[in-house]
């Protein structure tokens, strides 16, 4: 059976054409012979390319039952494999993502054949069903980690020797850790951590193999969403070489890679934890790689590099590390006036937008953090005659490509960073005040959180 994804319609199709297509088919689902029923589902997950005819065949009554139904372990091997796939391929719409999970017994039925007993083909389409129904929807990320040996067989599955076995399910796992239930429900499964930390080793130090790049890369995305939470981060700091194992892939791996910058968000998620700081800034070569990326012309690679710093600098031993680097600080201090390139594409224009206001505020922040109760940083960062000229007028940035949500962050980060540089620092004071509109646009920002905050305690 080949269940090849075909590419989208050239032209509009009417809905009555469309349900006059796949009517039948949905018919030998429910009523047909074995061979029908194989048939329709490899005609069905073809035609769910198309996302107008997913949906047509989501809202078909009966349809998601049916092919449900066919999930049963009692079913031939083969079928419940082309049902695996079909229901895939439906999962890429929201709604079916939603109607697949709440249909009884069709997450058990998904969850029964991962285990190894099973056909490899179905282990792994069974792994990969549950990857796409967890993609970006927190109720069926929750859902799949509350059913029994869901989580259970994932893991186990990061242990097996093929490649993409091992791919999918470290995805699976990173799709489904998209809410903090989620991640709390993963972290909490036995060997969840350790098992993806091992994928991050060039050699794995149980199967006496190579790592597949593809593999670490789906490992760090599972384990960057994990150390979203602060009791994953604890778990993830004392699982034996995962932090280093971070740090060298972050190292090593190429500027554009999808690895680097992963490692990069998961390394700067580790480090809101106050006691995981001080150990990720003390391994070997980590801030002089987060300054070299800080560097990078990608833009999204500069933007997780400045995050990680903000982070690392809250702790004094890294405050010491990185004001003795004053190449990162002038970085830091140059990444808050990134104009908006003039592209012609709006969306374009608008993402770049976003992508530079969040800089702004991750550089904002790592140089408030720098001079958060330090003398000699606060002296560093306002001896640079640009850091404070460039931060004032962050305090009234507007934007018209973004919503007033993200400038109202930009603002509060240039306000807080201002605040510490002048804590005590005369010098610094005199040049914020030396600059037109700066106090007022201070006292209003003081003012609108306060007032925010006054809103939110009596709400």
């Amino acid at each position: 059976m080949n269940f090849k994804v075909a590419a989208a319609p050239p032209t509009e199709i009417p809905a009555a054409d469309l349900l006059a297509a796949v009517a039948p088919r949905i018919r030998h689902l429910k009523e047909g012979t074995p061979e029908q029923k194989v048939c329709a589902m490899s005609a069905l997950s073809k035609v769910a390319a198309y996302p107008k005819i997913r949906a047509l065949i989501g809202e078909t009554p009966g349809a998601i039952d049916a092919l449900v139904a066919l999930l049963s372990p009692t079913q031939h091997h083969q079928i419940s494999l082309a049902a695996s796939i079909t229901l895939t391929n439906l999962a890429h719409d929201t709604d079916n993502q939603t109607q697949i999970c709440k249909t009884a017994n069709a997450l058990e039925y998904i969850v029964a054949q991962l285990p190894p007993t099973n056909p490899l083909h179905n282990q792994q389409f069974a792994a990969n069903a549950l990857k796409v129904l967890a993609l970006e929807n927190p109720a069926t990320q929750t859902q799949i980690c509350k059913t029994p040996h869901a989580l259970e067989y994932l893991v186990a599955q990061l242990l097996r020797p093929e490649d993409a076995t091992q791919q999918t399910a470290a995805k699976a796992l990173a799709n489904l850790a998209g809410n903090d239930e989620s991640r709390g429900l993963i972290g909490q499964t036995k060997d969840a951590i350790q098992n993806l930390a091992q994928l991050l080793e060039p050699n794995h130090p149980l199967l006496g193999k190579p790592t597949h790049p593809f593999v670490q890369a789906a490992a760090i995305l599972a384990l960057r969403e994990l150390a979203c939470i602060a009791p994953n981060r604890v778990l993830i700091r004392d699982t034996p070489g995962a932090i280093d194992a971070l740090v060298k892939l972050f190292k090593t791996s190429a500027p554009d890679s999808e690895i680097k910058q992963s490692a990069a968000i998961a390394l700067g998620n580790l480090a809101y934890l106050p006691a995981n700081q001080a150990l990720i800034g003390k391994a070997d070569g980590v801030i002089d790689a987060l300054g070299e990326a800080l560097q990078s012309p990608i833009l999204k690679l500069q933007l997780v590099a400045a995050e990680a710093l903000a982070a690392l600098a809250c702790d004094r031993n890294n405050q010491d590390t990185l004001g003795a680097h004053p190449t990162i600080i002038n970085d830091l201090i140059a990444r808050l006036r990134i104009p908006t390139p003039e592209l012609l594409d709006p969306e374009e224009r608008q993402r770049v937008a976003l992508q530079i206001a969040e800089l702004q505020i991750a550089a904002a922040n790592a140089l408030g953090n720098l001079a958060s109760d330090h003398d000699v940083n606060k002296n560093h960062i306002g001896q640079n005659t640009d850091a404070i000229r460039d931060l004032v007028p962050l305090l009234e940035k507007h934007d018209p490509l973004l919503d007033e949500a993200i400038t109202l962050v930009v603002q509060r980060a240039a306000a807080a960073a201002l605040g510490n540089l002048g804590v005590n620092h005369r010098g610094n004071i005199d040049k914020i005040q030396g600059i037109k509109g700066a106090d007022e646009n201070l006292c209003r920002i003081h003012s609108e959180k306060a007032a925010a905050t006054q809103s939110k305690a009596a709400a």
